[in-house]
C-alpha cells in the first residue's frame, strides 16, 4: 500500500532546500506527498533551533499532530533534533529523532518500528551539493554547510558542525543540471566560506557559474561581511546573471557589542563595505541582519546602533531579538536585557527598515525592472522579485506564472510593493 507522507519545515532557506531534496527522494519510492500531517502515515518535522521560539513551534506542532492522529509516525530532523534529541524523544508521538547528518537516511530508518535517536558529526567531513525541486519558482541550491565562526550567540556550529563544501568542479556539475531553472538561490550556513578545505574560493565558484548563460538569475543568500571581497562585488557588477542583491549580517552597530558577539569586523569596516557596493552598483539591494537586546547592549549603545543604521546606505533590515542558546558564550555574559525592552527595540529598528525599503522602492519605481513572477495568487495579483529584490505585483494572469517579465511600475504602496503599469518584454 502506498504510504502518505507530510513534511513541515521551520527556519532558514537551507532547511527548505534540504526538505525539498528529501521529498524528491521519497517520491522515487512508493510514497505520496500530502499537505495535512494529521492525514499522513509519516510526518517529518524539519526543525530549527536558532531561538527558543523556534523550538517551541516544533514542540507545539508535534503535540498538535499527535492529538489529531495518534497513529501518525512523527520524525523530527534538523538542528533542534541535533542539539536536544532527548528532549524531543520524550514528547509523546515522536518515533525518530535524526540530527543533521542522518536526516537523509529516513527511508532506511523507517524499516524498524523501534524508537531511534541518531545524532553526531560526520567525521569524514564530506559534502554533497543539492538542489530543491520544482515545488518553488526559485530553486535553492545548497553549496556549503557548517560554520567555523562560533559567534558568541550562535549554536549553529554545534548543530551543523564544521564548514565544508564540495570542489568547484563537483558543485558546477550539479549547478549545470539545474541551470535551466528561472532563478537559483545559493544557500548554506556560511557560503562565503565555500572552498577553503580544497584551497578554492567562493569567488572562483561564482566565476564559473557566471559562465553558464543558461542560468539567467543567480542570487546570493547571506554572506558574512568579512567574506564579501571586492572581487565578488566586481564579478556581480560585470555579469548580468549574478543578481545585484547583497545580504550582509551586521548584527550590531557598535564595536563594543560586535566584540562581545565575536564578530570579525568593525563598524568602520562594514560602513566601507556598504559604500563600496553602492558606488560600484548603485541600484543594488543591500539588506542586513540586526540582533537587538544582546547582553551588555545598554540604552546608550542601542541609540548608537540606531544612529549608525540610519546613516547606512542600506535598503532593508531583518530584525531578531536575542535568544539565549545553551552552550554559547553569550550565556555567561552580564547585562541581560528584559523581553519588553527587546520588543521595544525591535519595533524601533523595524520602523527604520520599513522607511528605508519604501524610499528605495520609490526611487526605483521610475526604472524598468525584470521581474520573475511566482505561482501564488493573492487578491487577484501575482507577486515577484526584480533583479535587485524589489517586490512587484501584476494583475493575475496564468500566463505570467514563473515568467521573467520586464515591466514599468507605479510608485510603491505603503508596504513598499511596486505595481506593474506596463509590460515591456516577456521571456
Amino acid at each position: 500500500m502506498i504510504k502518505k507522507i507530510a513534511i513541515q519545515t521551520f527556519g532558514c532557506k537551507l532547511n527548505f532546500a534540504e526538505s525539498s531534496h528529501i521529498i524528491q527522494e521519497f517520491e522515487k519510492e512508493e510514497y505520496r506527498i500530502i499537505s495535512q500531517p494529521e492525514h499522513a502515515d509519516i510526518f517529518i518535522i524539519h526543525s530549527c533551533a536558532v531561538t527558543k521560539n523556534a523550538e517551541k513551534k516544533v514542540r507545539n506542532t508535534i503535540r498538535q499532530c499527535h492529538r489529531k492522529n495518534p497513529n501518525t509516525k512523527i520524525i523530527v530532523i534538523g538542528c533542534y533534533a541535533e542539539l536536544s534529541p532527548n528532549e524531543l524523544n520524550k514528547i509523546e508521538g515522536v518515533s525518530i529523532v535524526a540530527g543533521n547528518n542522518f536526516k537523509y537516511n529516513i527511508q532506511s530508518l523507517l524499516k524498524t518500528e523501534e524508537k531511534q535517536i541518531l545524532t553526531g558529526e560526520n567525521k569524514n567531513n564530506t559534502f554533497t551539493p543539492l538542489a530543491s525541486g520544482n515545488d518553488r519558482t526559485r530553486t535553492f541550491f545548497k553549496i556549503q554547510d557548517g560554520c567555523d565562526y562560533f559567534c558568541s550567540y550562535c549554536t549553529i556550529p554545534h548543530a551543523r558542525f564544521r564548514s565544508r563544501s564540495a570542489s568547484i568542479a563537483d558543485t558546477i556539475k550539479t549547478f549545470n543540471k539545474i541551470s535551466h531553472q528561472k532563478e537559483i538561490v545559493l544557500t548554506g550556513v556560511n557560503i562565503g566560506d565555500f572552498g577553503k578545505q580544497n584551497n578554492e574560493t567562493f569567488h572562483g565558484l561564482l566565476k564559473e557559474m557566471a559562465k553558464n548563460k543558461q542560468a539567467k538569475r543567480i542570487r546570493l543568500s547571506s554572506v558574512e561581511p568579512d567574506l564579501m571581497h571586492n572581487n565578488i562585488i566586481q564579478l556581480i557588477k560585470n555579469n548580468d546573471n549574478l543578481m545585484p542583491h547583497f545580504h550582509l549580517p551586521l548584527q550590531a552597530g557598535t564595536d563594543e557589542i560586535l566584540k562581545l558577539m565575536k564578530r570579525k569586523y568593525t563598524t568602520d569596516f562594514f560602513r566601507n563595505l556598504v559604500n563600496n557596493i553602492r558606488s560600484e552598483i548603485p541600484n543594488a539591494y543591500i539588506s542586513c541582519d540586526i540582533l537587538v537586546g544582546f547582553p551588555g547592549e545598554t540604552d546608550e549603545l542601542f541609540k548608537q546602533t540606531v544612529n549608525y543604521i540610519k546613516e547606512l546606505d542600506i535598503n532593508d533590515l531583518h530584525v531578531f531579538s536575542f535568544s539565549e542558546r545553551p552552550n554559547t558564550k553569550a550565556v555567561q555574559l552580564q547585562g541581560k536585557i528584559i523581553s519588553t525592552e527587546k520588543n521595544a527595540r525591535s519595533k524601533i529598528i523595524n520602523a527604520i527598515a520599513k522607511e528605508k525599503m519604501y524610499n528605495f522602492a520609490k526611487q526605483q519605481a521610475s526604472k524598468k525592472h525584470s521581474v520573475l513572477f511566482e505561482k501564488q495568487e493573492i487578491n487577484n495579483y501575482l507577486y515577484g522579485f526584480s533583479k535587485n529584490y524589489l517586490r512587484v505585483k501584476i494583475k493575475y494572469n496564468e500566463k505570467y506564472i514563473n515568467k521573467i517579465i520586464t515591466v514599468k511600475t507605479s510608485p510603491p504602496d505603503n508596504d513598499g510593493i511596486l505595481k506593474t503599469t506596463e509590460i515591456c518584454t516577456q521571456d
